[in-house]
């Protein structure tokens, strides 16, 4: 079986949508379903037990954290005491079609993978990747450097790999956990803890597939972290000492798993203009953080440029970029 791991904090109105969209449909038997949530209210254990009041055949657990625990600690400490054959760590801005992923996966013979990188359709030919690859066809690397040069940086979100726990697991030990989060507090030791588990398993194979069963939550908004200084310390400071810790082998790829996190969503033309308007890109931060944001010197200038941008002119063009959005999807 695979468990689907959903982190969640205060947003009982993404997992009400999560489980009337996507689990209520639900009719097989391969996934189960793991709500952890440290929110300050019960209205999301509110949502649960009524949803499994209406659904009492739906395998779904709840389980309560402290409001106070770090969210990454309270999703590593999830998937530590999972107890299935393989672990999808879902955010709650995740959304799924979980009859179309259960045929798709039997299918496919999942069980062969040691990671399964699984991204939405529409990703195909993002910041010019993959533009020739087919929907719902995997395609398999044996070459852990490539595989994760290639996708370390989708991997980082939750809800992008489904993860065999045969693999996984021998990582859990504590010279691990201790390395990229109680030493380092790593945002991104999901994908660091992949690349260590490379290691152990030679052998392993890996997968990823374009498909339209998966895709966003409109009601999860922007990421909160990224509205202060936290952008800087997690996008650049934390992901530089990240790409220092993992396995050598993956150093000579080092640059571009940066490049490519850097450009695929939050170093982007689009996210930082975004900033730009609400004043998270500003000369003194870039100064402060200059020793990492400068290790890549595309992403770099980019940023040097926005700040050019007077803010007020910033807060047009986002509106303006929003508004032509909403026009294209016909919102």
């Amino acid at each position: 079986m695979i468990a689907v791991v959903i982190p969640t904090y205060n947003r009982s109105n993404c997992i009400e949508t999560f489980l009337e969209k996507c689990v209520a449909p639900y009719k097989g038997q391969l996934f189960y379903f793991q709500i952890h949530d440290s929110s300050e209210s019960n209205d999301t254990k509110s949502v649960v037990d009524n949803f499994k009041q209406h659904f009492p055949n739906i395998n779904l657990s709840y389980q309560r954290w402290s409001s106070d625990i770090i969210g990454d600690d309270k999703a590593l400490q999830a998937i530590i005491s999972v107890d299935a054959d393989y672990i999808w760590l879902c955010g709650d801005g995740h959304m799924a079609d979980f009859n179309g992923m259960e045929t798709l996966l039997l299918k496919n013979n999942y069980v062969q993978y040691a990671i399964i990188n699984v991204e939405p359709e529409e990703r195909i030919g993002h910041r010019g990747q993959d533009c020739n690859k087919q929907i719902s066809i995997f395609d398999v690397y044996q070459d852990s450097v490539l595989f994760m040069k290639k996708y370390f940086s989708h991997l980082s979100y939750w809800g992008a790999s489904i993860v065999s726990t045969r693999f996984l697991k021998p990582i859990f030990k504590r010279k691990y956990i201790e390395k990229y989060r109680e030493k380092n507090s790593i945002p991104w030791w999901f994908p660091c803890l992949l690349c260590e588990a490379t290691i152990n398993d030679k052998f392993a194979i890996y997968s990823t597939v374009y498909t339209p069963f998966v895709y966003y939550n409109p009601l999860k908004v922007n990421h909160g972290w990224t509205h202060d200084e936290r952008y800087y310390i997690f996008c650049f400071e934390k992901m530089s000492i990240a790409m220092t810790l993992i396995p050598s082998k993956f150093q000579v790829v080092r640059m571009d798993m940066i490049r490519y996190f850097r450009c695929d969503a939050l170093v982007s033309l689009s996210y930082v203009l975004f900033l730009r308007s609400i004043g998270i890109i500003n000369k003194d931060l870039l100064y402060k953080y200059n020793v990492y944001i400068y290790e890549e010197p595309k992403s770099a200038r980019l940023l040097q440029c926005m700040c050019l941008v007077p803010i007020p002119i910033a807060k047009v063009l986002e509106r303006l970029k929003v508004s032509l959005r909403r026009l294209v999807r016909g919102v």
